[in-house]
């Protein structure tokens, strides 16, 4: 019997899109998986600035799986600077492991830089980097550094088409990249359908939403970024009674979210939903609109959405639209930072629910190209590479 492969993967932290996966991975008789986590945040009540609130998520994301805790020294703990994940004593405990093969989440932060520099053992890297809003800029100590790593790794798992030309266009080797989707819990959401269904039309009754009428969505953080006074403003031009726009979430722009709210009475905010919770809102939703300017990597809140069946009207930024949107078929892309084009896409998603609603089995198809198998299926492939046979 051939021994199976020893992958070692190292992440900032328990992650409720990943931890589904690597219990998947921990089932596969041809791998032994070992995840190093560098930091505690989602297990442990922490403050995020984002949601601006402090949170933990309310589902299981360490069993099934064998993991660790690295120690993280940084005195300020996070993903969002250089120094926010310092773990000393991740080498060593890599070295216990005794990996053929490590797997690296990105490399934005030192000890994951630090990796990326020096990891002993074949590396492969996942990351969502894109160049739909700008190109990257290729010179100066920073760029030295990614190049340097990228052309360290032995593969590249791309989580989709901008991230795969983004690669290419670092001068990654096109057999050296693998698709690895980015994908969500279906299995989860699914099971939640029919209660959530249940939820949803009882939440729509409490916010007093006719049953016909067209409900637009945000979920997430009311950041700059993401643009919710943006869809505000562009909503608050469409003069049909019928329509209904309500945002889910919190964060820094909470107070000018409601501000603007408070303007239209055929819009609203609710507060932050955690993982149990936000099925229901995307069960009584008819559209999710992600209006990101430059900084979103992918949009995993439209992998969940499309579960659901629900369409999404997408900024041109969003790292995912072009995997994620058939134009027409799944949803619709405007262009970012253009309040115009927000509107002019509104238009034409609203033109009727009906329509809108004869689009979810083709929304709910396409979510299956977006799934834990073919991820596994990218890292298996990684590995074979690495390892000179097939797997």
């Amino acid at each position: 019997m051939i021994a199976p492969v020893r992958l070692a993967i190292v992440v900032s932290h328990p992650i409720q899109y990943y931890a589904p996966w690597f219990r998947a991975l921990a089932q596969e008789d041809w791998l032994c998986i070992k995840v190093f986590h560098l930091w505690d945040f989602g297990i442990t009540e922490t403050f995020d600035p984002g949601f601006q609130q402090t949170l933990r998520w309310d589902i299981d994301l360490l069993s099934g799986y064998d993991s660790m805790l690295v120690p993280n020294i940084s005195p300020r703990p996070g993903t969002d600077h250089l120094l926010g994940l310092v773990n000393p004593g991740l080498m060593a405990a890599l070295r216990a492991f005794s990996p053929d093969a490590v797997l690296a989440f990105g490399y934005s932060q030192w000890s994951l830089l630090e990796l990326g520099l020096r990891c002993p053992w074949p590396l492969l890297l996942r990351g969502d980097s894109h160049a739909l809003a700008a190109a990257s800029v290729n010179r100066g100590l920073k760029a030295w550094l990614r190049q340097r790593i990228l052309k360290r790794a032995a593969g590249h798992l791309a989580v989709g088409q901008a991230n795969r030309d983004w690669l290419l266009r670092q001068g990654v080797d096109d057999g050296r990249i693998f698709r690895a989707p980015h994908a969500i819990d279906q299995a989860r959401f699914r099971a939640a359908l029919p209660d959530a269904q249940a939820a949803a039309q009882a939440l729509r009754q409490r916010l007093s939403i006719a049953e016909d009428a067209l409900l637009i969505g945000f979920v997430g953080k009311l950041e700059d970024k993401k643009q919710p006074l943006a869809l505000i403003d562009a909503f608050r031009q469409l003069e049909d009674p019928n329509l209904r726009l309500v945002l889910v979430g919190s964060g820094p722009l909470q107070a000018a979210v409601d501000a603007a709210c408070a303007t239209d009475s055929r819009c609203r905010r609710l507060p932050f939903c955690n993982q149990t919770e936000i099925p229901q809102i995307y069960a009584m939703l008819d559209l999710l609109v992600l209006p990101s300017f430059v900084h979103e990597t992918w949009g995993l809140v439209v992998n969940e959405a499309q579960v659901f069946g629900v369409p999404a009207l997408l900024s041109s930024h969003v790292g995912g639209h072009p995997d994620l949107i058939l134009s027409g078929q799944t949803g619709w892309v405007f262009k970012a930072g253009d309040t115009s084009a927000l509107k002019a896409g509104l238009q034409e998603a609203c033109r009727s629910r009906a329509l809108l609603q004869a689009m979810r089995p083709v929304v709910m198809a396409h979510a299956q190209n977006f799934s834990y198998a073919m991820a596994t299926s990218g890292l298996r492939q990684a590995l074979s590479l690495i390892a000179g046979k097939p797997l």
